[in-house]
């Protein structure tokens, strides 16, 4: 393999640009350590205190100044690193529209709903696969932090670190005892693939082993100085000379490492501004607007051999590919997976084929069953039946959840759909659901939310401070953690379904095993 060194030069003035390596994909963020845990946003918390991927404490006023998130372990980048996705970073987008929200996105001066930069730092064991957990003040750059959950898209981008790598040790006795240390502050690709060490007047290396998070630890640590090998995912090698001088004395942990500077970094297309806090407004080198350099670009994403281009409606594509597309029932149905390193078996695996950037896009048409005219409908552009209520139908009326939110307002927030309405017969007029096999007679007697002859019925907000009504505006309802805690109950209309009537116990993570979900 090359070796590869960069020295990343300090520029005057913020550059802010982006280098895209995969497409986008839709998914909702929701945000921790705000006002909603009683917590101040300025002050470490999880993922900015140790975190499950074991970077310690990170300080607002320096890299990746507190522009961190957190993914499921459910979510295909966790999976598919073996470091989790730790130290990668992402661009994560507002997005107006989805599931009836509109007004909630901050903008640009162009109008356009801002993005933020965020870098991998823990994980989330409650969330689902497409919901990521962002430090509180980032969420405040894209909306309002009294808002629990936003709807977003994000996809894989370069870091754009404005230091060099640094080596921080969190437990080392000297030569020939234990070390234990993480690689921080990664650039360009990001993903640490391997970490090697040696003495600085040996040539023999010992690979480090991956113990848990980003962090990387040896049993029988070599005769200091100690060099560092640092092997990237995408191929690159850099080694740093001398970095740790000390023969031992370091006992701190993950919360008390000491960092040791290097000369060496990941190759950075575009290298970020000089060290400025995240929370300067116009020089804030995480926020991304619609006319920063790159944030229109398309993906260029290590491959593996996989075609790159895009094929449009009527079958044409752009690029070298082993066939076209047709939307029309074409014999060529091919695949043609998207930009990166992932198969169309992956992608589909993962829930992909639903993505609307898929489906605009026709990736992976074969695979995800959009071939010809008798295929199945994409979940995604498919709408709930909106037929109308038959002649004559006395029986068939909206029953409306309480909550104090029409029938016509859920039908426009697309939840006509969802389990808990069609399963307690909850707005079928408008609906169009009248005369299903959801109910064959008015529900009012035994599915609407009983106010007076229901004694077990009633609301039990969720932790955080967040009202019953706001997690119904926020489409918290239907979540799993809602339904199978019970949580607002009443208001979201779960009255007489048989769920169980005791909130479920919340799990609290911390430290390496992970994380508390702070709640949507």
């Amino acid at each position: 393999m090359a070796m590869a060194v960069l020295a990343v030069a300090l520029l005057a003035a913020p550059v802010g640009a982006v280098k895209a390596i995969t497409d986008w994909e839709d998914a909702f963020i929701t945000h921790y350590g705000g006002s909603q845990d009683g917590m101040d946003p300025s002050s470490p918390s999880f993922g900015t205190s140790e975190g499950a991927c074991g970077y310690g404490s990170i300080s607002k006023d320096a890299y990746p100044y507190f522009s961190v998130a957190a993914f499921s372990p459910s979510n295909h980048y966790y999976q598919s690193d073996a470091l989790k996705a730790c130290g990668q970073c992402f661009q994560i987008q507002c997005e107006e529209g989805r599931n009836g929200k509109t007004g909630v996105c901050k903008t640009d001066a162009q109008g356009e709903p801002l993005s933020i930069l965020v870098m991998i730092s823990d994980v989330c064991p409650e969330c689902e696969a497409n919901h990521i957990d962002v430090q509180s003040l980032a969420f405040g750059k894209l909306a309002d932090q009294g808002l629990g959950n936003i709807d977003v898209r994000y996809r894989r981008v370069e870091c754009a670190v404005p230091e060099n790598m640094k080596v921080s040790v969190m437990n080392y006795d000297g030569a020939g005892q234990w070390l234990r240390l993480s690689i921080d502050d990664t650039g360009g690709y990001a993903a640490v693939k391997s970490v090697s060490v040696k003495s600085s007047s040996s040539s023999s290396w010992t690979t480090m082993s991956n113990t848990w998070g980003a962090v990387w630890e040896d049993g029988s640590a070599p005769q200091p100085p100690l060099d560092f090998q640092i092997e990237c995912a995408d191929g690159q090698v850099v080694s740093a000379d001398s970095v740790v001088k000390q023969n031992g004395g370091i006992s701190g942990g993950v919360g008390g490492a000491i960092s040791f500077s290097t000369s060496v970094q990941f190759a950075i297309t575009d290298p970020a501004a000089s060290a400025v806090s995240a929370f300067d407004g116009p020089a804030d080198p995480m926020v991304v607007t619609s006319t920063t350099p790159g944030n229109s670009d398309a993906a260029t994403g290590a491959s593996s051999g996989n075609a790159t281009a895009t094929a449009t409606a009527s079958g044409n594509s752009s690029g070298n590919t082993t066939g076209t597309t047709s939307a029309s029932g074409s014999s060529a149905c091919v695949d043609i997976p998207a930009p990166g390193s992932f198969s169309c078996a992956e992608q589909q695996g993962w829930g992909k084929c639903e993505d609307s950037t898929f489906v605009s896009s026709n990736y992976c048409a074969l695979t995800c069953g959009r071939c010809g005219a008798n295929a199945t409908a994409s979940p995604s552009t498919a709408s709930p039946t909106t037929a109308s209520p038959a002649a004559g139908d006395s029986s068939c009326s909206d029953v409306t959840p309480s909550g104090g939110v029409s029938c016509q307002q859920r039908k426009d927030w697309g939840q006509c759909s969802q389990s808990w309405l069609t399963s307690g017969s909850y707005c079928q007029a408008t609906c169009g659901s009248c005369g299903s096999s959801a109910s064959g007679s008015s529900p009012a007697s035994s599915s609407s939310p009983s106010t007076s002859g229901s004694s077990d019925c009633q609301d039990t907000p969720p932790s955080g401070g967040s009202t019953c009504e706001q997690q119904l505006q926020w489409g918290a309802c239907s979540q799993g953690w809602m339904t199978s805690g019970n949580y607002c109950a009443a208001t979201c209309g779960r009255c007489g379904s048989g769920a169980s009537t005791s909130p479920a116990q919340v799990s609290s993570y911390s430290g390496p095993a992970g994380r508390r979900l702070l709640r949507a």
